[in-house]
């Protein structure tokens, strides 16, 4: 295990008096003199404020660093598990070990009872976390063939065991489902290819949304339908989508038990996609009720944590754009900048900041303040292509030429339609349909053009040609244009030209 320096200041940092005074004189042997390398280094450690760590005096201080920050880390952890023998949560953690010593063993049955015993006691001390580690085991057991790959007796295991199985592997299944559906929507919603479309519909056409979930706990009921809310998203059935987020949103709160605070991830998960469901629907007035709830949630459990503070922007000025438009509070816009600049680097490695960045973008571009604009489309534009939320970088790229064109940049924009073209042509373009018209149109722009009628004509033809694609059933296209209106934006300016005639 390697260990970065960080990760063991910050262990030794939080230990109590009496948790360090026990690993010095059990743990780490501590002579007189203070000789001892590891007794050196837990002291050096303890010595430094958060202000004054310096790995460099570390490495000047201790030979072999990397190999004694490993091993004074685990000696420290064995240490507190050694301390904490009336922990019941250390204890329960300790027979998970056990679960899967017998595992290894193929004693499956005794595995299971062990699993069981420590879920059972998860569930009556309100124990979340310890839940999902059980969670974990079972969909590992069941990876490396608990109940599926060995030759089992099953009449010798009984009834309620068999039952139990089966219940394991389906949850196993469900949840392996869902993390493969939200490794893909993380990296993007918009999918380009045939291979990716059809992908989507094999995950869909999945035996294991055709399962009896009677039986099973509302936990797997609820990612179950998560996972169906993602794949009909990535479809564009956004009305499919919204029922399902909304069936995992009531699972969520018609429990027998309080999931905001026994599964408390869980049920922000589902609080997030019920919300954005909302929104993708245009269901406003039931976002804005849980938008207070959601802030509200954010505020009390979650205020130190910025992820879960820029899912909420991120959320709100969705529901915000949608509701004011080009009217968006100034006062709004502010917080939210304020917010992201204070969490930036956080923020851009989940992909949070690129949807407010995003979402900033349209606001301004909806209040015609198309410098502003501008900026917040370069910052996308100069991020990586590939990183979280790829297909806002896509929509971004299209919205670019549409401000090129509001700031009458004309050079510019017939560059950038070069620059697509070349980078469209090395590619599927029934999968870029809308890129492809936009550069058919706005390369016929030119200076002299722009104060000539021959633009109004332009706009007649690529509003002609955009609501055609808009009926179409590529799904590109339809998750392009639920994204932005590109129909009443180009018809806004041909109005506007003939005003000006």
């Amino acid at each position: 295990m390697k260990t970065s320096s960080k990760s063991l200041f910050t262990l030794i940092k939080v230990l109590t008096k009496e948790e360090r005074s026990y690993i010095m004189r059990t743990a780490i042997h501590y002579r007189k003199g203070g000789k001892n390398i590891l007794v050196q280094l837990f002291k050096l450690l303890e010595s430094f404020s958060p202000d004054e760590y310096d790995e460099r005096k570390l490495a000047a201080r201790i030979p072999n660093l990397s190999v004694r920050k490993n091993e004074l880390y685990e000696t420290i952890l064995r240490s507190l598990a050694d301390r904490e023998t009336v922990n019941l949560a250390v204890l329960m953690l300790g027979k998970l070990r056990w679960a899967a010593m017998l595992h290894y063993r193929k004693l499956f049955p005794e595995a299971i009872t062990l699993l069981t015993e420590v879920e059972e006691w998860a569930k009556s001390q309100n124990q979340p976390y310890i839940h999902g580690v059980i969670l974990q085991y079972k969909t590992f057991f069941a990876n490396t063939g608990l109940y599926k790959n060995h030759n089992i007796n099953f009449s010798t295991i009984g009834d309620s065991m068999v039952s139990n199985a089966q219940n394991i592997l389906h949850t196993a299944e469900i949840y392996r489902q869902y993390v493969e559906v939200a490794k893909i929507t993380r990296n993007s919603f918009l999918m380009r290819s045939n291979h990716e479309v059809q992908s989507i519909k094999e995950l869909l056409e999945s035996p294991v949304y055709n399962k009896d979930l009677t039986h099973l706990p509302v936990s797997s009921k609820g990612f179950l339908h998560l996972s169906l809310y993602y794949l009909y998203k990535l479809q564009a059935d956004y009305e499919k989508a919204y029922a399902e987020a909304k069936q995992c949103w009531i699972l969520m709160n018609d429990a027998s038990v309080d999931f905001s605070k026994r599964r408390p991830q869980e049920y922000l998960i589902a609080f997030i996609v019920y919300l954005a469901a909302c929104i993708d629907t245009k269901r406003l007035s039931e976002s804005k009720k849980w938008l207070t709830e959601f802030r509200k949630l954010w505020l009390d459990n979650y205020k130190g944590n910025p992820v879960v503070g820029g899912k909420y922007y991120s959320l709100f000025l969705a529901h915000h754009y949608l509701e004011t438009g080009a009217k968006g509070k100034a006062g709004i816009i502010k917080e939210v900048q304020e917010f992201y600049e204070k969490n930036q680097a956080i923020l851009d490695e989940g992909g949070e900041g690129r949807a407010l960045n995003y979402l900033l973008m349209l606001l301004f571009f909806s209040r015609g303040d198309f410098l502003t604009t501008w900026d917040y489309c370069r910052v996308i534009l100069n991020s990586s292509a590939n990183a979280p939320r790829k297909e806002l970088y896509d929509l971004t790229r299209i919205l670019f030429l549409l401000v090129l064109f509001e700031s009458r940049k004309f050079d510019e924009l017939e560059y950038q339609c070069r620059q697509l073209n070349g980078f469209i042509r090395k590619r599927n373009t029934k999968e870029y349909l809308l890129e492809k018209t936009f550069i058919k149109h706005f390369q016929k722009i030119n200076s002299e053009a722009a104060v000539q009628k021959s633009m109004r004509i332009m706009l007649v033809k690529l509003s002609i040609d955009l609501k055609k694609l808009s009926t179409s059933d590529n799904l590109c296209v339809k998750q392009f244009f639920h994204s932005f209106d590109f129909v009443s934006w180009v018809n806004q300016k041909i109005v506007s030209t003939e005003v000006k005639r």
